[in-house]
Order: structure tokens, then C-alpha cells, then sequence
């Protein structure tokens, strides 16, 4: 029996987690199997479906999709969605794949402005709204909120501590 520690990896990993339903589907109630059919054949489209569709479309109810992302050791829907997303969109690929060696600064210039929008509207539409406002509200009920940030994301972390102290 693996340890917690490679049981987490392998569960949150893209082709783990796949395994691991595949492994583990003799052993859903019929309403899992239904969730993971839906998954194994529609894993491309999982990542833009809220809970409410993929419980729809999977013809079952809502607890059961979060049961399912549960028992894959999972919070929730969310991470498990997460997960799958990771490795359908890989952003530096998609940054590259179509720069050609004979592009000048402005075609390339605008190939890398087209994979980054396609990156941010892939992001909008596996966002849920209703966590957005609960992470909204939790930041501001909060005395402190600390900014951190590596590389590229530092200007957004300067954004969020000027317009915190009213700089902006």
C-alpha cells in the first residue's frame, strides 16, 4: 500500500488520476461509474463545467461529483478540475508552438499576446463565481492581507498592496 505522500502525488497527478479512476472503477456505486464515464470520455471538456454541469451531464447529483473527487483524494471538484486543466493547457506550449523561425518581433510579438488571452479566457471560463465572492469577502474581513509574489507575477502583488492602501 502506498504512503500518504505517493498516494497524494499520484492521485493529483494528470495520468495518475486518470489511472486511478480507471483502477478504481470497479469499486464506484453505479453513480461514481456514472462521473467517471463521463470524465474518461470527456476529459477535455470537464475543465469548463461547474459542479451543477458536470452533475447534469453526468446525469447525477451534485454530492456525487464531489463524493467521486473525494474518494480520487481530491477536496474537491475544483482541485480535481485543476488537475485535469494542468495538462490540457500547457501555456508555454502554447506561447510557442506557433512562432516560426522567420517571425519578426511583431508577428511574434502578437502570437504571444494571442496564447496569453487564450490562457486568461481558458482561466475565466473554469473560474466560479460564487468562490470568487467567498475569497473576496474572506480577504475583506481580514485586519492584514500579505502580498507574495515570484517572477512574473510581482506587478500583480504591487497592484494588490497599492490598491490595499488606498495608493491606487
Amino acid at each position: 500500500m502506498p504512503s500518504k505522500e505517493e498516494n497524494s502525488f499520484f492521485e493529483k497527478d494528470f495520468y495518475g488520476c486518470l489511472a486511478k479512476i480507471r483502477s478504481l472503477y470497479p469499486s464506484f456505486y453505479s453513480a461514481e461509474k456514472a462521473v467517471a464515464d463521463y470524465v474518461l470520455q470527456n476529459t477535455d471538456k470537464v475543465r469548463f463545467l461547474s459542479v451543477s454541469e458536470m452533475a447534469e451531464n453526468a446525469g447525477v447529483a451534485e454530492s456525487t461529483v464531489v463524493r467521486f473527487c473525494q474518494s480520487l483524494g481530491f477536496k474537491g471538484y475544483q482541485e480535481f478540475k485543476i488537475t485535469l486543466s494542468q495538462k490540457l493547457v500547457s501555456p508555454l506550449q502554447q506561447i510557442h508552438e506557433d512562432i516560426e523561425d522567420g517571425d519578426d518581433e511583431s508577428e511574434i510579438t502578437k502570437k504571444v499576446f494571442k496564447a496569453n488571452y487564450g490562457a486568461l479566457e481558458d482561466t475565466l471560463r473554469i473560474l466560479d463565481p460564487g468562490e470568487i465572492v467567498k475569497a473576496v469577502d474572506a480577504i475583506d474581513s481580514c485586519k492584514k492581507v500579505f502580498f507574495f509574489a515570484v517572477g512574473s507575477s510581482s506587478p500583480i502583488a504591487l497592484m494588490g498592496i497599492t490598491s490595499s492602501c488606498g495608493w491606487a
